[in-house]
């Protein structure tokens, strides 16, 4: 039996739907399990293939292009006629359509059609045609459900997972192979001192400048981690993360940096190996609870509240409502931050410190 999943955006956006697929893989252990994601032309963006390759629970991975000019979008139309044609001849038993919100009716019926011209009659489609959290008028903005929940309880309401007990477990974990594990121990032997008792996975990055909590924040929090309970920083992220991280580093005399060094599989690899997590609304932050880590999470109020918080129990999660929360906005300048600015650093390391101090009382 082959199942096509559906599902686009980057790392958070397929990490957050790993609790459904890792249910259908239990629900059908003997199925293939293939998996469509877009790929975008001249895009350095994390595919859903660079988060699951390796972790069991796709079999296989089905690209189709997105471009932006001319020349690009009639290169895609045509990839997607050949890939139609190709899916009608794979025989998929059902498509599960968990592709990222917000969909609009014309673009889900666009998908229907598409699906079904490729033979495939049984859909499952969790993906709303409404906008999730748009900001209400009602000041504070009210938490609403996690989008991993969301998703999984969607697809239920479908009738995908009636045979799954009440109480199933969702788990947002994915498992890491050997060879990224034993990558890990050698590059950590190299960098890591004698006498650091634990490590934290730092994130201090976001593609959104709306997301970053200021620098010196993150240097008094790893500082006092570090001078207090001996707790070593591995700083984790893109490219774009390394000068920052490299700066905090020399500032508290301690951590590695393996911003930029690393792929998503040995990240994920290299955060189980650690403590817990520090860091932004990230990306990384997902990756970190699917290492099985607790975070110490600092968010903006761009959004609403709960829909991306760290997956589980047992996060710590610093939001500060204000005013002008819910603006969606990429960059703020006006407001110049003023929700992450509010969060304290002494905050956030007494969250660190609750978080040593569960992990000393198991």
């Amino acid at each position: 039996m082959k199942i096509l999943v559906f599902r686009t955006g980057q790392l958070g956006d397929t990490l957050v739907a790993v609790p459904g697929i890792k249910a259908l893989r239990q629900l059908w252990p003997n199925a293939s399990i293939h998996y469509l994601y877009d790929a975008h032309f001249r895009k350095n963006y994390i595919t859903g293939f660079s988060v699951l390759e390796g972790s069991g629970l796709v079999d296989r991975f089905i690209p189709y292009p997105i471009g932006y000019n001319l020349k690009e979008r009639l290169y895609s139309s045509i990839k997607l006629s050949v890939l139609l044609v190709k899916l009608r001849w794979s025989g998929y038993r059902c498509v599960v359509n968990i592709v990222q919100p917000p969909r609009s009716e014309y673009q889900l019926k666009r998908d229907r059609i598409f699906f079904r011209l490729a033979g495939i009659k049984k859909q499952y489609v969790a993906a709303p045609f409404e906008f999730r959290g748009l900001p209400a008028e009602k000041r504070p903005l009210q938490t609403i459900q996690h989008e991993s929940d969301f998703l999984f309880d969607r697809l239920k309401e479908e009738g995908l997972f009636e045979a799954l007990p009440d109480d199933f477990h969702r788990d947002p974990t994915l498992a890491s192979t050997k060879a990224e594990l034993n990558e890990v121990h050698e590059w950590l032997s190299r960098r890591v001192p004698s006498e650091a008792i634990g490590l934290v996975g730092v994130a201090i990055g976001s593609k959104m400048q709306a997301k970053v909590w200021p620098g010196e924040n993150f240097r008094s929090v790893l500082e006092t981690l570090w001078v207090k309970h001996r707790i070593w920083p591995i700083f984790i992220g893109g490219a774009s993360d390394v000068a920052e991280s490299v700066s905090i580093k020399c500032a508290i005399g301690a951590g590695a940096v393996a911003a930029g060094e690393f792929s998503i599989r040995t990240s994920l690899a290299l955060l189980r190996q650690c403590c817990f997590y520090l860091g932004n609304d990230t990306g990384t932050m997902h990756l970190a609870v699917a290492a099985g880590l607790k975070c110490v999470a600092v968010f903006s109020a761009r959004d609403q509240p709960g829909r991306w918080y760290p997956y589980g129990e047992g996060h710590f999660v610093h939001r500060k409502a204000v005013g002008c929360e819910g603006c969606m906005l990429l960059e703020c300048v006006e407001q110049k931050k003023k929700c992450l600015t509010q969060i304290t650093s002494e905050e956030v390391y007494n969250s660190c410190v609750k978080l040593l101090e569960r992990e000393n009382n198991k």
